[in-house]
């Protein structure tokens, strides 16, 4: 082999080489997502709101009397059966329970004079403590929310206790605070079965369900992002042309929200797998693989 074919040999091989490298030797490796996904799930979803209010007795009463008391029979916290004369006056006149329960409250005392109707402070206040209901202030945005007959779930202490909403005020009600005037629609939550553990006066936590939609497909709420115009969308599971995983993004409409599942109207199908949490630099058919 002469010299000339060998050179020629020499300069197509670092051609070639040199082509090679320029083609494979400068591709960046493929980079792979990792990602944890939930799926597109058919389900009963419902909307909650949860509040806090006073433990209230259901029956209360108080009750004014006048003139010299000539004996007080009972004492705060004493219990009372209807109709048990609990002080007497002077002029022969008589307060008695109206109902049974236990006194709350006792302003006179033997021998003295009972001013209580002249500044409005009964001589004595009677409530049944066996059965109580919750009592809440719901701001402007939780007013629109609640309605009678809604469901309640209250707890205390790890318990919890069924219920309902019993009267909402029509109107709502300014008061004085340390801070300012404060306005609120006053609500009522009955228990369903009368708890026997509660003490009147404490408050206890409230989840009323607002609203309740059947059958829907749903989402855990960990997969929704939202665009510069607030439109949410999710990035779901997919394939592109060279079979590989991918993940794409798909533009959605929402409805109803739980604490952990939201429902989805439109632009998903039951069955398919969304992105929980995803990173903010994952992009639309960005390669993925699942956890």
């Amino acid at each position: 082999m002469n010299i000339k074919k060998i050179l020629g040999i020499v300069v197509a091989l670092a051609i070639v080489a040199f082509i090679g490298f320029n083609v494979f030797g400068n591709q960046k490796p493929e980079t792979i997502d990792t990602v944890k996904t939930g799926t597109v799930t058919e389900e009963n979803i419902s909307e909650v709101l949860s509040l806090t209010g006073t433990l209230v007795p259901n029956e209360t009463k108080d009750v004014y009397g006048q003139g010299i008391v000539n004996e007080v029979k009972f004492s705060v916290g004493d219990a009372v059966n209807q109709d048990d004369v609990v002080l007497t006056y002077k002029d022969g006149t008589e307060i008695k329970a109206p109902f049974n329960g236990k006194i709350i409250a006792l302003n006179v005392k033997n021998d003295e004079v009972d001013t209580g109707a002249q500044s409005g402070k009964p001589a004595v206040s009677f409530a049944n403590l066996e059965t109580l209901k919750v009592e809440v202030n719901l701001s402007k945005s939780e007013a629109s929310k609640i309605k009678k007959d809604q469901v309640v779930v209250l707890t205390n202490a790890g318990e919890k206790y069924a219920g309902h909403v019993t009267e909402v005020n029509p109107v709502a009600v300014t008061s004085q605070s340390a801070t300012g005037s404060v306005t609120a629609l006053p609500a009522v939550i009955s228990f369903d079965q009368a708890p026997t553990d509660l003490i009147a006066g404490f408050t206890i936590d409230a989840t009323v369900t607002t609203n309740t939609v059947e059958n829907v497909l749903a989402i855990p709420v960990e997969a929704i992002l939202y665009d510069k115009d607030n439109q949410p969308y999710v990035y779901i599971a997919s394939e592109n042309k060279d079979k590989k995983a991918v993940a794409k993004k798909v533009t959605i409409e929402t409805g109803l929200q739980s604490d952990t599942k939201i429902e989805v109207k439109t632009g998903l199908e039951k069955g398919q797998k969304v992105v929980l949490s995803p990173d903010e630099k994952l992009s639309d058919g960005a390669l993925i693989k699942e956890k």
